[in-house]
């Protein structure tokens, strides 16, 4: 429908960030390799 495909393999990335409503001070990301 959209052309796209699911990689192989995922990498997760951390930020760290402090936001009073994210009691992990982190962000779990996948900006180098998503998903799609």
């Amino acid at each position: 429908m959209m052309g796209c495909e699911v990689n192989k393999y995922s990498r997760f990335d951390r930020k760290t960030y402090f936001y009073p409503d994210n009691p992990n001070s982190y962000q779990i990301t996948q900006l180098y390799e998503p998903i799609v």
